[in-house]
Parts: structure tokens; sequence; C-alpha cells
């Protein structure tokens, strides 16, 4: 999603501007996904989890753990 954990190398944004205005109109508690695998981690914004889950690198390399959560 646009703007949101969706940076590569090359310090791009590769995300989606139409996800990322779907998400911010729905406003769900945690929106996961992983495939920029550069971007790896979650941030909390405007109330929404943010959770980049990829735990490969960009060598598809298995680097990162995986990212546990709990929804109230």
């Amino acid at each position: 999603m646009y703007g949101y954990l969706d940076m590569v190398i090359n310090e791009q944004h590769v995300g989606c501007k139409y996800l990322l205005k779907k998400v911010l109109e729905i406003k769900p508690k945690v929106h996961l996904f992983g495939h920029v695998h550069e971007s790896y981690g979650q941030i909390k914004r405007k109330g929404i989890n943010f959770i980049n889950a990829s735990v490969l690198n960009e060598h598809y390399e298995l680097v990162n753990k995986p990212i546990e959560f709990e929804i109230l």
C-alpha cells in the first residue's frame, strides 16, 4: 500500500494508492501484507496497525521473524 512499509532498495514507494484510499476508508484495526520484502515491520497510523510481515528479504532469504499481534 502506497507510503506504508512499501519502500524498495532504491528508496521508491511501490505500493498501491488505490489500496491505500480503500483501507483508509474502511479503517480496519489491522492491515496485513508482505509483498515488498525490503520494508518488513509494523507501524500504527490513523488508528490502523499496518504490518508488513514478509519473512524474506529482497534476495528471498529467510531473515525476518514472524510478527505476532493480537486483535482485541
